[in-house]
């Protein structure tokens, strides 16, 4: 159990518009919430559907058991307008933290806090958003490369709170011969040059080892899962999709190489969303002794030292070269997987914490 050893007397208000989502920002919001939930705090999360408590707990395994769901103030909160409501809302707060969509709301307590989890690269700065932000304490980013768009659209000096990762859940289990890559089944995601990727070192003789994809999805039968189960076709290859906190640890476990390839492709100088803007999953992976060999961009270096805790990779060959080494070479493959062991309790849940808490 975390040991929270900063105690406060607060009342605090916490709002993503995007909270049913169940993704990264909202593992981000929902832990701040656990963070300051410890009596004598009062922490309310804005949610017009009370049942997202439970959602929140179950499938991201944080407990907000402390935490009360404030179902009134939801639609105050996503209106344009409404400002007097707002800041009759917000005033009964020691603190508030917003996730932004893109935009800077007005907040209106005695401390706000802005969090951006995406490098939103279209927005000018403009005489509104500039009071907007004089209201706001301090602008914080998931990582050092969401904050250098932050910074540069919204004249900020954002700090930078890595995401937190339950270390201490994952553990390093009897490793086989798996490939892993974790991710929601999306386009940018790019699982389907990872299945490239699998067949070609395949096709070129590598036998026992299969490739995972594994994440979550709204639709099972969606054409981008069909044409990633007719591209796997033959091969060893098993897409997992939406598995649960237990079966993902197993996983996890299990696996011996992390890929990722999020954004690979596109344009990511045009449309920096399209990257991983941090890598929650590869922290997991490395927490359960993965080695990840990842795409070099958006936030996967500020996480792995290439050569040292993994690899990054720039093409397919890349991908390819830097994964036969890993698995033509059991050492290096275990010395590997102890140092990105070693590297991610950096990023870990006790770690965030002690950024959080020094907030206010």
């Amino acid at each position: 159990m975390t040991n929270y050893t900063k105690m406060f007397n607060h009342k605090i208000g916490i709002f993503s518009p995007y909270l049913n989502t169940l993704s990264g920002g909202e593992r981000y919001v929902a832990s701040i919430a656990e963070c300051f939930s410890k009596k004598p705090n009062q922490v309310d999360l804005l949610w017009q559907d009370k049942e997202i408590k439970n959602k929140l707990s179950t499938k991201l395994n944080i407990d907000l058991s402390s935490v009360d769901i404030d179902t009134k103030g939801t639609d105050t909160l996503r209106s344009k307008h409404k400002l007097i409501q707002k800041w009759a809302l917000m005033r009964k707060y020691n603190a508030f933290f917003v996730l932004s969509d893109g935009s800077v709301p007005f907040l209106f307590s005695k401390n706000n806090f802005l969090l951006f989890q995406n490098p939103f690269p279209t927005i000018r700065p403009n005489i509104t958003n500039k009071i907007k932000l004089s209201l706001i304490r301090k602008v914080i980013c998931n990582s050092n490369f969401t904050k250098s768009y932050i910074d540069q659209e919204f004249g900020v000096d954002s700090i930078v709170i890595y995401p937190p990762v339950d270390t201490k859940k994952f553990k390093v289990g009897h490793k086989e011969n798996i490939i892993l890559s974790v991710g929601r089944f999306v386009w940018n995601k790019k699982q389907d040059v990872l299945i490239t990727a699998f067949k070609q070192l395949c096709d070129d003789g590598l036998k026992n080892w299969e490739l995972l994809l594994a994440g979550n999805t709204f639709d099972d039968d969606s054409e981008y899962i069909q044409n990633l189960k007719k591209q796997s076709l033959g091969y060893q290859i098993r897409i997992v999709p939406n598995p649960n906190f237990v079966s993902l640890r197993s996983l996890y476990g299990k696996s011996k190489i992390y890929w990722h390839a999020t954004g690979f492709g596109e344009d990511v100088e045009s449309h920096p969303e399209y990257t991983e803007h941090f890598g929650i999953t590869t922290v997991e992976a490395m927490a359960s002794g993965n080695v990840p060999v990842v795409v070099n961009l958006g936030g996967q270096p500020e996480i792995v030292k290439d050569n040292i805790s993994g690899f990054l990779w720039d093409n397919i060959n890349d991908l390819k070269q830097k994964s036969l080494l890993l698995i033509n070479n059991p050492n290096l493959l275990r010395t590997m997987s102890t140092k990105a062991t070693k590297e991610c309790l950096f990023f870990s849940k006790q770690v965030f914490v002690q950024s959080v808490l020094k907030l206010f």
